[in-house]
């Protein structure tokens, strides 16, 4: 009897062991991280053209973080801009059209979505504050904007408000634009520079160090922080404190490539996006907090203009904004609304 009741305890235990074993399998495999077979491979273009700034290094950290939580299941590879055969400007529309996974591009440079280039009208926003709040304001819109060039809107940084750079001389007045060469990147920047007497050429990213560097053009717009940041200085040794744009860089990934994910990699890639673009945004506003300073002391001249001359500059641009709502239509109407309502001018 003893013999039987040893048996059945035996058999009865393997049984406990093997159904705990399957149960262990079966919760291993639900997970969609374990169950995934399938290795995605994104390509990240950036805007700017090297792996060494602020935001190519968050952005490398990002793909990392995404690889290791993924065990290597979704990998990210960061590219600057021009090597993939694509423009900084064109980034999202080549990710529009699925020929790019995602991309980072100035808000500016947004094809399709109008309400995205009001965060690039010159003249618009006092300090990076203003900017914020306008951001808070239309986030949702600009969101549902996204969806319109199939892709969703995955982040975005403020670098600071933009100056002008120059390579021979200062610009202390608005008479003083008159015949300089400077570098445009759209419609407005053209637009703006035209209208204070300069002549705009427009330049990709990619090649305007090249260009200020050969003479091709005098002067480039770009936030304090990323002519320190891309150490324009060495060229440029003049930097002219006009408020230009508010430097938004925005991030899209494609529509079709994001759907495609496991949504657990969906949520990882948010989360190590927002933590990206948290990290970079710091940075940025650290060192655009001080970028003045750090310019002088890399031998840079500081130019500031007097109030009327930036009073004079900021009616020349609103008759530009009212000119940009009209070609952007509705949507860039709406944004522009909300956007002054929110800065409270």
């Amino acid at each position: 009897m003893k013999r039987k009741h040893l048996y059945k305890v035996s058999i009865t235990i393997t049984v406990v062991l093997l159904l705990a074993v399957i149960s262990s399998f079966i919760g291993a495999s639900s997970s969609p991280v374990a169950a995934q077979t399938q290795t995605f491979k994104w390509r990240l273009a950036i805007y700017d053209a090297a792996l060494t700034t602020i935001a190519a290094k968050s952005y490398q950290d990002m793909a990392k973080g995404i690889s290791d939580r993924t065990n290597g299941k979704f990998q990210i590879t960061v590219y600057p801009s021009g090597q993939l055969g694509y423009s900084a400007a064109d980034h999202q529309k080549v990710l529009s059209q699925g020929l790019l996974e995602m991309g980072e591009t100035m808000a500016g440079t947004v094809q399709g979505a109008p309400g995205f280039l009001v965060f690039s009208y010159p003249g618009l926003f006092k300090n990076v504050d203003d900017a914020q709040k306008a951001w808070k304001a239309v986030e949702a819109d600009l969101q549902q904007a996204a969806g319109a060039f199939n892709a969703k809107l995955l982040g975005h940084t403020f670098r600071g408000i933009a100056g002008i750079h120059s390579t021979k001389r200062g610009f202390p007045t608005v008479d003083s634009f008159k015949g300089a060469k400077m570098r445009a990147w759209n419609s407005m920047s053209s637009d703006i520079l035209a209208a204070l007497g300069a002549v705009p050429q427009v330049i990709p990213y990619a090649e305007r160090f090249s260009a200020l560097s050969t003479g091709i053009v005098e002067g480039n717009t770009a936030a304090f922080s990323t002519q320190v940041d891309s150490k324009d200085y060495e060229v440029c040794k003049f930097t002219n404190v006009w408020p230009w744009d508010s430097t938004l860089m925005v991030t899209f990934v494609n529509g079709n490539s994001f759907n495609a994910l496991p949504k657990e990699y969906q949520t990882i890639l948010q989360e190590e996006m927002t933590k990206s673009v948290q990290r970079s945004a710091k940075e940025y506003l650290d060192v655009d907090s001080n970028a003045l300073n750090t310019l002088a002391a890399k031998g840079v001249t500081i130019v500031r203009p007097e109030a009327a001359e930036i009073t004079k500059y900021l009616g020349v641009a609103q008759k530009l904004h009212d000119k940009w709502q009209q070609q952007g239509g509705d949507q860039a109407k709406a944004i522009y609304k909300k956007v002054r309502a929110a800065i409270g001018y």
